[in-house]
């Protein structure tokens, strides 16, 4: 709250497990393929997929929810974010 009364733009990491009704809301919006995103291999072979969920309602508040991965075949990386939608 103290981030919106002084009207900074700000970016929050949230963990499903903290998290469950927002990420129920992500995990079925997905399922009806309204997500957002694309994916490619670049030069090294390394898969990189990003996706986007605009307008999820959270706390009387519409957030969009953005994930990056990016994998390789001695692991992966993987980032989760949400953050206020335009308004």
């Amino acid at each position: 709250d103290a981030l919106k009364e002084n009207d900074m733009s700000y970016i929050l990491v949230a963990k499903p497990t903290d998290h469950k009704i927002l990420f129920e809301w992500v995990d079925d919006i997905t399922k009806m393929g309204q997500d957002q995103g694309f994916e490619f291999i670049d030069e090294k072979g390394r898969h990189h997929k990003y996706q986007w969920i605009n307008n999820i309602p959270h706390r009387a508040q519409l957030w969009t929810w953005k994930a990056v991965s990016f994998d390789e075949l001695s692991g992966s990386e993987f980032a989760r974010i949400f953050h206020p939608s335009d308004p």
